[in-house]
Formats: structure tokens, sequence, C-alpha cells
């Protein structure tokens, strides 16, 4: 059912482990009749069944863990900058491109996270982290400068204000001559 989650678990080092009779390929971290669903508490629960906590295999793990909540975070808060950029009138249509696609990076890792690879989780990661941080600058970026336009108005609507009281007391004057 799961090939790339396959693919990536026989690049990892519980594969060779698996081929020796000693570990199961999916039950050993997933369980077998009650399947535990695929979420990174996994990391923190199913590892130190084999590994002690402070082995590097357990905090290899923990970082693994990591990576995942810090992505899910990141992932959250983009696409909250993005929502609340649209409630607010501002046109994020490129932040919600870059939006989408990190939300496939975050899904791409989920397969990748079986290979146990510290280096292609943690690139994974950090293009997701730049990319949602792009998101976050580039919208802060355009509430600073609709914030100035906003500004710019005041003295344009003050000039529109003088202007419109001149004419009415020109017209006053005029019409008192009469």
């Amino acid at each position: 059912c799961h090939i790339n989650e396959k693919k990536y678990f026989l690049e990892s080092v519980h594969a060779p482990v698996m081929k020796a009779g000693k570990f199961s390929e999916c039950i050993s971290c997933h369980g077998n009749h009650g399947v535990k669903p695929a979420d990174k508490i996994l990391y923190r629960e199913t590892c130190t069944q084999c590994h002690e906590k402070t082995s590097p295999p357990a905090q290899l793990g923990e970082k693994l863990f990591q990576f995942m909540s810090e992505s899910e975070g990141e992932l959250k808060e983009a696409t909250e900058w993005v929502r609340q950029a649209s409630i607010q009138g501002i046109f994020v249509e490129e932040e919600a491109g870059i939006l989408e696609e990190t939300k496939t990076n975050a899904i791409s890792m989920e397969p990748v996270q079986h290979s146990l690879s510290l280096e292609r989780i943690s690139k994974l990661y950090e293009k997701l982290r730049e990319d949602a941080r792009a998101i976050k600058a580039s919208i802060q970026k355009k509430k600073q400068v609709l914030r100035w336009r906003k500004l710019a108005l005041i003295p344009i609507w003050a000039f529109v204000v003088v202007m419109a009281l001149a004419l009415w007391f020109k017209y006053k004057q005029l019409k008192g001559k009469h």
C-alpha cells in the first residue's frame, strides 16, 4: 500500500535488521492489529522500546520528531498569515502559491522520514521553513506598504478638506457681495 514509505524504509538502518529477521518492517513501529496512525509521536513511543533514551538511535528519533513538529508549526503559521492577509484585503496570490508548494514539501516529508535520514529530512525541513518565512516576510512587507499608503492619504485628505473649506468661504464671500 505504501510504496514510497517502503522504498525509504529499505534505505534505512532498520532494513538490514529486518532482512535478518530481527525487525518487522511496519509492525515494529506501527504495531500489528491496532495499527497506530502515522504520527510523529511514534518517534517518542516506539524508538525507546528498542533503544535507550540516551542512545544515538533514540536521539535521532527525537530529532526527527522535532523536525516533523516544527514543520507542522511552520506550515500552520504560514497558512494563518496567508488567511489573515487575505481577510484584510491584501492580495496574496503569490504567497498562496508558495504555501501550496510548502504543503507539498510537508507531504513529501511523510514517506522520506522512513529512511531515518536526518540529512534528507533536515533538507526538506529547511526548505519548508525557508518558504514559510518567505511567506511571512512578504506579507509583512505588503502590510507595511499598505500602512504607508494609508498614511500618505492623510495629507491628501487634509488638502481636499482645506480646498473644500477655501471654496466654501470663497462661495460665501462671493454670495455676500451680491
